[in-house]
């Protein structure tokens, strides 16, 4: 199996992949005709994020199985929380269509990321094979998919409404909570009936104060967060997260349609913010030649932002400068 994110062309594709699923098929209706242009406008962008998967053993090379997350405002999230409440999806396609959209603005999530938090929510969650025999491989591959994508971002809430009773199963087992608005909060959901429950908008979910009760399972660990010590700039962040996929400096050239020099340049101001502010990374170490130090120096910073994956999450311009200013005069 191979991962990717999802890109202009495979947006047709994954909304066919949509509308044969009879559950999200019946949860879009008449604004499934919306849902492309929708996802084409948000691509590239911090806004959603996305992860497809293709098999590798087979001739195909179009998304198998896929998923859609975003980042949206508080005024939505309330009003899913509602006591009639919406697919998230659907409504989602429906304000964006009429000009209203609730999802952040790249500018919106660097500026919450950097106070109080992003709530998170599944637009579309675990869209895969319907034949028993492949679902587990994808499911799996797509949740490990999922917690990649999503930590070492600053959350406050995190919302889904899965599509099937088996994976609705999987997310309350691993922490989730329903949330109920004749009480106003989330509760256990205890013995609720899940093939009632999800014929009609429910929500799951789980927050930054209710974590604390809920430590150690997996909906837990997408809260986890340190604020990060390197603050690497947006350009030398991108660089990052495409090197953590393997590429060489040859294809992140390429991938990043920048210059070779520039690529080396960038790895240069990596090396020297990491080793002014993680001096345990041992980034000016002089022994061995010059080609085994850039490896060494290269892997040493990779394997630190895969454990602090906060090093790679947007950061507002002015919080970066207070930051860095504060780092100057320590």
């Amino acid at each position: 199996m191979s991962l990717r994110p999802m890109s202009a062309k495979d947006v047709q594709t994954c909304v066919a992949l949509l509308a044969a699923h009879p559950t999200e098929r019946h949860r879009y209706g008449r604004l499934l005709k919306y849902l492309p242009a929708a996802w084409k406008n948000l691509l590239r962008s911090e806004s959603m994020i996305t992860s497809v998967l293709e098999d590798t053993e087979t001739t195909a090379s179009h998304p198998q199985a896929f998923g859609v997350s975003a980042f949206v405002t508080d005024e939505f999230l309330k009003q899913c929380r509602t006591p009639h409440p919406v697919w998230i999806g659907t409504e989602l396609v429906r304000r964006i269509s009429r000009g209203d959209s609730p999802v952040l603005t790249p500018k919106e999530i660097r500026d919450a990321n950097s106070r109080d938090g992003l709530n998170l929510v599944t637009w579309t969650g675990l869209v895969c094979p319907l034949r028993e025999e492949d679902r587990t491989r994808w499911v799996t591959e797509l949740t490990s998919a999922f917690m990649q994508e999503h930590r070492g971002f600053k959350l406050k809430e995190a919302v889904t409404q899965p599509i099937e009773v088996g994976v609705l199963r999987v997310v309350l087992n691993s922490g989730a909570l329903l949330w109920q608005s004749a009480e106003g909060c989330y509760v256990e959901a205890g013995d609720v009936n899940l093939n009632k429950l999800i014929r009609s908008p429910f929500i799951l979910g789980i927050n930054r104060e209710l974590v604390t009760l809920h430590m150690g399972t997996w909906a837990s660990t997408l809260f986890l967060y340190n604020p990060p010590r390197i603050y690497f700039r947006p350009a030398e962040q991108r660089l990052l997260r495409s090197a953590l996929k393997g590429a060489t400096d040859e294809e992140l050239s390429n991938e990043l349609r920048v210059s070779l020099s520039f690529i080396k340049k960038t790895w240069h101001s990596i090396y020297e913010r990491a080793a002014d502010t993680v001096p345990d990374l041992h980034l000016n170490r002089t022994d061995g030649n010059v080609n085994q130090r850039g490896k060494e120096k290269k892997q040493r910073v990779l394997a630190y932002v895969r454990n602090y994956p906060e090093e790679l999450r947007p950061i507002s311009h002015s919080t970066l400068i207070e930051l860095q200013a504060g780092l100057r005069s320590a």
